[in-house]
């Protein structure tokens, strides 16, 4: 492979953590798809958990379990449609949120570019996740006059964790990238 045939790193020793509009773009699905996935697993292991939950309480009760068991099912299932509506309407807010919030990681990223350790990196991310996930919540709640404390902790958490691990995911690759682009150039074949 000839050096014009290897793509060019935006990474340099003065500037080891730049990344390119793409790798930005690319950690705002990443960010967004992480996020998804933690509002599915906030919403429904709860659910299953205390149809699980009352089951056993009521086989070791003495009560029909059975019945316990079925209507929960019944319940988690007739829910799902509703489950399904909040999932695709908390998709399109959070990937409005995505959309509006990917140029301001850019410029925390960006001015952090010189800064090699990734720690750094990781906690202005989680920084970043948990001001938008409670900005977000707050917002709602002023809007909606729907106020509960916990959606805050919630929303904040899942969004820290979210924009941190579209980060590592994306970083990571880009990293991993540069050292097959670094070996391509020294391989003389």
């Amino acid at each position: 492979m000839t050096d014009s045939q290897v793509p060019r790193s935006p990474r340099t020793p003065q500037r080891p953590m730049a990344f390119t509009g793409e790798e930005l773009a690319r950690g705002g699905v990443w960010t967004w798809l992480v996020f998804l996935a933690l509002v599915a697993l906030i919403v429904i292991v709860p659910e299953l958990a205390s149809t699980l939950t009352d089951g056993w309480v009521a086989l070791w009760s003495g009560d029909d379990a059975g019945s316990i068991w079925s209507a929960r099912i019944v319940g988690l299932f007739a829910g799902l449609p509703v489950l399904l509506i909040a999932l695709v309407v908390c998709g399109m807010l959070s990937g409005l949120v995505a959309l509006v919030v990917t140029p301001l990681a850019g410029l925390v990223g960006r001015g952090l570019a010189r800064v090699r350790h990734r720690a750094v990196h990781l906690c202005a991310q989680l920084a970043l996740g948990a001001v938008v996930g409670a900005g977000v919540a707050l917002g709602i709640g002023a809007l909606s006059g729907w106020w509960y404390p916990p959606l805050v902790v919630i929303a904040s958490s899942a969004t820290a964790v979210a924009a941190a691990s579209g980060w590592w995911l994306t970083s990571h690759k880009a990293l991993r990238d540069d050292v097959r682009t670094t070996a391509a150039r020294s391989d003389p074949s």
